[in-house]
């Protein structure tokens, strides 16, 4: 009888229990938050350090939240990047590495489009009436090319089928001398000197 890692041996006989799943403990880091634009909301103190406690259920969204509740961050339209030590910009995520307080992960909140001023929108659809004169347009010059070809499109049909004809001759030409060729060839035998055996 088989008894699998979940199941217990009482009085000689295998019972089957409930697992008991045992869960990754959560994880603590420790942040200092680094204000990169004019902050005027005078609640956020920059280079502040608090500790955050992550959950394994948690994911990038829930980090966000967790981050700007803990740093009272208001502004949804904020962009947070997370960096660890050396300066990278890591995930927000459960798989990063616990810290200590004297080397934190820096968030650092910056304002969208802070460093590149977007433009206007520059590139104009063009209207329903413009594309549709450029349609007729585009149909009329086609017609203009063909009426400027019509006359002469018999002279150039006629240099076509003379061409063809010509490279058809070639053809014939080079057919016939090879079957005049083989009609004058006669059976020599099979071999043309006495062979060495």
């Amino acid at each position: 009888m088989a008894i699998h890692n979940n199941d217990v041996v009482t009085n000689g006989e295998a019972t089957c229990e409930d697992t008991i799943e045992h869960t990754p403990s959560s994880k603590t880091i420790v942040v200092q938050l680094h204000i990169c634009y004019d902050s005027k909301d005078k609640d956020i103190t920059n280079d502040i350090v608090k500790s955050i406690t992550l959950t394994p259920d948690i994911n990038c969204k829930k980090f966000k939240k967790l981050l700007m509740s803990t740093f009272n961050l208001k502004d949804t339209s904020l962009v947070l990047k997370l960096r660890n030590m050396r300066g990278s910009v890591i995930p927000m995520s459960y798989t990063i590495h616990e810290n200590l307080n004297v080397r934190p992960y820096t968030l650092e909140v910056c304002e969208r489009y802070q460093n590149v001023k977007p433009f206007e929108r520059t590139v104009s659809l063009p209207t329903y009436e413009e594309v549709l004169t450029r349609k007729l347009q585009s149909i009329d010059n086609r017609l203009v090319k063909l009426e400027n070809h019509v006359p002469q499109l018999p002279a150039r049909q006629q240099q076509k089928i003379i061409e063809e004809i010509e490279d058809l001759n070639d053809r014939m030409n080079v057919l016939d001398r090879k079957l005049c060729e083989a009609d004058g060839t006669q059976w020599q035998g099979m071999f043309k000197r006495n062979p060495l055996w």
